[in-house]
């Protein structure tokens, strides 16, 4: 019986493997390419639902085992994908066509759009999802790594932060390096707009941090003058155009998406603790020639001050949380588009009491009104409330870094707080520092097609913003021992109208023509208003003087109210032509003149031209390189300015000096110049040359762009010293008399390396950056540096912005000094600031961005690294944390010091005074870096489950952003940003640091669904 139950299973299973083997057959052919009849190598060939296939061979060739029914997928990049049913036919040869979607994506340039394979200019993009999902302090600091030839810093982790961003480098000293930003085809107001009178907490604010990043659609990076001359004077430094999102066809759809992370910081300061600071400062004495023990900082007995061990840091840093909540409607049919969304994000950083809310609405419509007239508007509200805290100079981290000592306690024996030195905990809890800004974006558009191809648009728009800053001091710092505050407010109105006529038109199949004429007006007008008080109880919160003077009782406890207001002005003519003949040869020429106010009388117009050409050699009938699918050539030559100088620099400015003439009777203030008049002051002009080279390969399955570019930059605005003779010996005047040129290489690709069930996509891109100082109006190198001490300045065939220190070889093993190297390379233990010599640039040798994105069906893993390679940084703080123990912490390298004769080390030996605050190499290190910047790992639930739950689309994801950092540089972040209240610091300084706060490390997750 078993022997026969052996025997039927034995059966069964063998007429199945019979009935699956007839079932099955073979089926082979050829892929090739539709067009040509070119063998197509590495097309994917899967059976449709299942991860089964395989790939073409080099020559198109494949086999593969199906079922009859079968259908299979034929799926290659820069091809349309074909689905085939298998019959009963063993051969099946397919051609696929050309997907020529990449090269006809739509790329938005000034005023118009043209195809991406139609362009002659260097321009960069960044869509809508490399943006989605990342805590940023704005939106720019997406573009970090993601184009060629445009370096992004991030500088802080503070909420609401500027970024930093240089395009091809820098154009301007005392000048804006920003680009232009143009939301929807509107210059926006951008800036910092805080208040150093109402408190100085050596921080930026930010205007663009006003700007929902989930609303924006693309970005467009104009790079060159063949792309940025249409915007004329305001292009040197590039242009970032914002398109924000429209609806999409169809019926309705509702977008959800939110984001919670939780933040710290990427670096902490490694520095003394109570006992080892103790011990130094007793050493440092002795070597000081004092005898007995030393008197510490904070009155403190040597008991008093071992008992406490404070970590400063470890008190004002904290594990911060944020959150992000998007909510969206689109729609749109043939008579109307309709995008609506509102936002809500609250980012608490890893800095006690730092926290940024912001409440954002938009509205985006579209009306064809009748077929060949159509009317829209778009409006943006942003309500932002940033509580900011001081770092750096100012305090809070900064201190706690520094100045705040390990031997002080937070809080006396009886509760109260420390009052006799350094106290960021103090300084947090007590100071309350609040900025509101409230900004409306409104625009509204019409535009009317006269003849098919010609057509008429206007569009005006007002860019309000409107900021308070009120500070309140705590801890009793005014000269009458009580609480004072500060109140500041800015108010900003920026007017804006374009009007424009456009005209496409073909002759003869061949020539291809676009014509663009138009003027565009923009009014800015900024109004600055601000008072102190002191007797106060709580903040000022938007109270008036005269309320803040019936609060405190006295007239004399609140000071004037200042006023302070600026207005200019910006009237443009426009004109630019586009041709193609016989869809490979690419002309373009522009030209454009703008007559501003911030210039002087004798120079208010400037005129702005450019010239481009391409040449797509792919579509030669010569054109023949096997796997090269596209190559185009283009080159571009034109002129660029640059605006971004204070509304005031032509006029005569005069400082008043209280007591500055004395009669021998009376002291009588005196007014003094301190900028003369100059009516020639004009915009920088920036001459651009460039040459670039797009190809494909492998129909696109691999593309890319290797470029070449020169700018050369003239009438560079500096502010030259005066004789004492013209003023109070600080006086100055604006003069254009600075020429730079700057050079460089910029390399993309992007390359499809797998596809299939199983697909990997990389984007590479490299950049270089060669500034060089060409002409400084015959100043010598001495006249423009950064002041205290002059670690950086501007020199004659130099790079911009050079470090210029003392060289700094080691320490004298006899007796612990300093050695330094003269001019003519003696070992020298003197310290002498004429010594100085050029020792490295903020530029980095190269720089860019690697991005690799892994998919297996429905999850997704996205790999992002930024790096920087050569440049150097300058550890400003260097000479008080590693020597000036007098009053502030050590950093541990210096438990390498010299203490006795003999030691070989490169710490100086320690003293408590006589200590210089010497700008030397020792602090100057270098700052190239590898980041992990954003890892991503997602999920996209399957079509099955989203019908059932009545959804269109949802993605869950987890993530971080600078997760790891590879860097020699271990006195802080590597990315550094110097927050200072002048441009002309801003630019000098870009690469010095001064106890500047690290980014955030963010651990994130979060949804998007869409029904």
């Amino acid at each position: 019986m078993l022997m026969k139950k052996k025997l039927l299973f034995l059966f069964l299973i063998g007429s199945l493997i019979f009935d699956v083997v007839y079932a099955q057959q073979t089926i082979s052919g050829q892929v090739t390419d539709a067009e040509d009849g070119e063998p197509l190598p590495g097309v994917n060939i899967l059976v449709k639902g299942t991860s089964s296939g395989t790939v073409s061979d080099f020559n198109g060739n494949y086999s593969l085992s199906v079922e009859e029914g079968t259908i299979l997928v034929f799926s290659f990049v820069g091809y349309q994908p074909q689905e085939l049913s298998v019959g009963s036919q063993t051969v099946l040869n397919v051609s696929l066509n050309s997907d020529v979607t990449q090269l006809s994506e739509i790329v938005v340039v000034g005023f118009g759009t043209q195809i991406k394979r139609d362009l002659t200019g260097a321009v960069g993009q960044i869509k809508a999802e490399q943006i989605e999902g990342r805590v940023l302090p704005s939106f720019e600091a997406a573009l970090q790594g993601q184009t060629p030839g445009v370096q992004v810093i991030q500088g802080s982790g503070l909420a609401g932060s500027p970024v930093q961003i240089k395009i091809r480098g820098n154009a301007s000293v005392s000048g804006g390096v920003e680009p232009l930003y143009v939301v929807d085809g509107i210059p926006i107001t951008t800036g910092d707009f805080s208040n150093t009178r109402v408190r100085n907490i050596a921080s930026n604010t930010n205007a663009l941090a006003n700007i929902n990043p989930n609303d924006i659609e693309s970005i467009e990076i104009l790079k060159d003058a063949a792309a940025g001359a249409i915007y004329g004077s305001r292009a040197s430094n590039g242009v970032v155009l914002i398109t924000t999102k429209s609806g999409a066809k169809g019926k309705g759809k509702f977008n959800v998406s939110y984001n919670a992370s939780i933040q710290e910081e990427t670096i902490r300061q490694d520095l003394l603790n109570s006992a080892e600071f103790v011990e130094l400062y007793q050493e440092a004495h002795e070597n000081s020639g004092g005898v007995g023990d030393a008197v510490l900082p904070g009155g403190l007995s040597r008991e008093e001050a071992l008992s406490n061990d404070t970590d400063w840091q470890d008190e004002v840093l904290q594990k911060g949380f944020s959150q992000d909540l998007n909510v969206s409607f689109s729609k749109a049919t043939e008579k109307y588009n309709l995008f609506a969304s509102g936002s809500f994000s609250d980012q608490e950083t890893f800095i006690t009491g730092n926290e940024f809310r912001r409440i954002n609405g938009r509205i985006n419509f579209d009306y064809n009104i009748l077929e060949n007239l159509k009317v829209g508007f778009k409006a943006t509200y942003g309500d932002v409330r940033n509580d900011r805290v001081p770092v750096g100079f100012a305090g809070g981290l900064g201190a706690a870094q520094g100045s705040a000592l390990p031997i002080f306690p937070i809080r006396e024996a009886d509760g109260t707080f420390f009052v006799n030195g350094a106290n960021p905990v103090r300084e947090l809890e007590l100071n309350l520092f609040t900025q509101k800004e409230r900004r409306a974006i409104t625009t509204a558009f019409i535009e009317y097609e006269i003849l098919p191809g010609l057509k008429v648009r206007s569009e005006n728009s007002i860019d309000y913003l409107d900021q308070n800053e009120d500070f309140f001091d705590g801890q009793a710092f005014d000269v009458n021992g009580l609480t004072s505050g500060g109140s500041g407010d800015v108010y900003v109105t920026n007017f804006n109208t374009n009007n424009y006529i456009t005209y496409d038109t073909k002759i003869n199949d061949d020539h291809n023509f676009t014509f663009l004429l138009g003027h565009q007006y923009q009014d800015l007008q900024l109004f600055r208003a601000n008072f102190r008080a002191s007797g106060l109880t709580d903040r000022i919160d938007e109270r008036t003087r005269e309320e803040i003077i019936n609060a405190v009782g006295d007239e004399d406890m609140v000071d004037e109210r200042v006023t302070f207001q600026e207005r200019s002005r910006i009237l443009s003519g426009f004109f630019r032509v586009n041709y193609k003949y016989k869809d490979k040869y690419l002309l373009t020429a522009i030209a454009r003149a703008d007559a501003s106010s911030r210039f002087g009388e004798n120079n208010q117009v400037g005129y702005f031209p450019s010239v481009s050409s391409g040449w797509i050699i792919s579509e030669e009938d010569f054109f023949d390189f096997g796997a090269l699918s596209f190559l185009k050539l283009r080159a571009s030559w034109g002129l660029t300015g640059n605006d971004q100088i204070p509304p005031n620099g032509r006029f005569g400015l005069f400082t008043r000096d209280p007591g500055g003439f004395n009669d021998n009777v009376n002291q009588v203030d005196v007014l003094f110049p301190s900028q003369l008049p100059n009516p020639d002051l004009k915009w920088e002009t920036t001459e651009k040359i460039d040459l670039g080279l797009d190809f494909g390969i492998l129909q696109d399955r691999i593309s890319g762009t290797l470029g070449y570019y020169i700018n050369n930059a003239r009438d560079i605005i500096l502010d030259v010293p005066l004789a004492g003779s013209q003023g109070n010996g600080g006086a100055q005047a604006a003069r254009n008399i600075g020429e730079f040129q700057t050079t460089g290489w910029e390399f993309n690709l992007t390359s499809s390396n797998l596809v299939g069930n199983f697909e990997w996509t990389t984007n590479l891109n490299l950049s270089t950056v060669n500034n060089e100082v060409k002409d400084l109006g015959g100043f010598g190198p001495d006249t423009f540096d950064s002041g205290d001490g002059g670690e950086v300045r501007l020199a004659v065939g130099q790079p911009f912005a050079a470090f210029f220190l003392v060289p700094f070889v080691g320490v004298n093993s006899e007796n612990g000094n300093a050695l330094y190297l003269d001019l003519e390379g003696n070992v020298t233990e003197e310290f002498d600031i004429a010594n100085r010599r050029l020792v490295g640039s903020p530029f980095p040798d190269f720089f860019g961005g690697i991005t690799n994105t892994f998919s297996y069906k429905n999850f997704e893993l996205s790999v992002f690294f930024n790096f920087s390679v050569g440049n150097k940084i300058y550890n400003g703080e260097g000479p008080l944390q590693q020597g000036g123990i007098n009053n502030t912490n050590q950093r541990r390298e210096i438990l390498d010091r010299w203490r006795q004769p003999g030691d070989v080390t490169d710490v100086p030996k320690l003293v408590t005074e006589g200590f210089a605050f010497e700008n030397s190499t020792r602090f100057l290190s270098d700052g190239s870096y590898l980041r992990l910047k954003t890892l991503t790992l997602s999920y996209n639930l399957p079509p099955n489950l989203l019908d059932n739950i009545g959804l269109s689309s949802a993605r869950v994801f987890i993530g971080g952003q600078n997760l790891l950092t590879f860097t020699e540089y271990e006195q802080g972040d590597p990315e550094v940003v110097r927050d200072n209240q002048t441009q002309l610091d801003r630019n000098l300084r870009s690469s010095v640091t001064f106890f500047t706060p690290p980014q955030a490390r963010v651990y994130n997750i979060g949804f998007n669904v869409s029904f």
